[in-house]
């Protein structure tokens, strides 16, 4: 498929997206009249609770998907990211009466989202490696590609998200998770949950490959960018070539000649560089569990 939407389609749909959020947020709770009785939900509601799963789910990740794959590689990439953003982030659209007191991005994730990120979550496990992948073609010196990278890392190191992660995946296996086995790249590996399952055969195409958003793999990729990161320290002057996530975490190829790696940014520009990808580190640290020794 060759389609690609405009910018002003992809402001759309993220508008469209927040609506959704304070629609499907606005269903009223169910109220048991006692332990024998059945919670009687009206029409309305009913339809609230079923419009993202039943009727919408599917085609925004294909959307998302497909903008995440073939979105040129320049700063506009923002908006489909920010779309993105929106729609994993329920939480901060709850109240559209009282928008000033939405979810502050300082503020815990709730454990009530718990079951949004459950039935959503290959928009959050598979969707954030597809982010990966882009993010090691960016080129880091530009302004807004290091925004880019500082704005998820920011979102998935929210208070309380990790943790929410962490625990999801892990109720996507039977038995083991990461102590005993690993999902080896395989969508029909028997230790998938029927969640799970259902969510790939839905959602995703026939060779797709799931890889755990906390296993080995990336575990393994986020301690070889911090051992890349004490190297760097010790020995500023030497380069190597890093995979993974360690193309977040070596920022030395990249500020060792200001003159060829910033152009015409000013001062101002190139201290916001800096801080975005130093706080990038410090927040793919928290979600991933790794000690900050490295970066201070």
């Amino acid at each position: 498929e060759s389609f690609m939407p405009s910018n002003n389609h992809v402001r759309l749909v993220r508008l469209l997206l927040k609506h959704l959020h304070y629609f499907v947020n606005s269903v009223e709770p169910e109220i048991v009249a006692s332990p024998y009785s059945t919670a009687e939900t009206a029409p309305l509601d009913e339809f609230k609770r079923s419009l993202l799963p039943m009727l919408l789910q599917k085609k925004i990740y294909c959307y998302l998907r497909h903008g995440f794959e073939r979105w040129p590689l320049d700063s506009s990439f923002r908006l489909m990211l920010e779309t993105w953003l929106t729609f994993i982030q329920p939480w901060r659209y709850k109240d559209p009466e009282n928008i000033s007191q939405q979810h502050k991005e300082t503020e815990r994730v709730d454990d009530v989202w718990f079951p949004f990120i459950r039935d959503n979550f290959l928009f959050y496990s598979a969707m954030f490696e597809e982010f990966v992948q882009r993010a090691k073609r960016m080129h880091l010196t530009s302004l807004q590609h290091a925004y880019i990278i500082f704005r998820v890392a920011k979102v998935f190191s929210l208070p309380g998200f990790p943790q929410m992660l962490r625990e999801v995946e892990r109720l996507m296996y039977n038995s083991g998770y990461r102590q005993h086995q690993d999902l080896g790249g395989s969508c029909i590996a028997p230790d998938l949950t029927a969640i799970l399952r259902v969510q790939i055969s839905d959602l995703e195409r026939p060779d797709f490959q799931y890889i755990n958003l906390f296993g080995r793999q990336t575990d393994a990729e986020i301690h070889a960018a911090k051992s890349a990161l004490e190297a760097t320290v010790q020995e500023p002057e030497k380069k190597s070539e890093k995979s993974g996530f360690a193309a977040f975490f070596d920022m030395s190829s990249y500020f060792e000649d200001n003159s060829k790696a910033y152009g015409d940014m000013s001062v101002v520009e190139v201290k916001k560089v800096i801080n975005h990808l130093e706080q990038t580190v410090t927040h793919f640290c928290q979600l991933f569990g790794v000690s900050l020794s490295a970066v201070n």
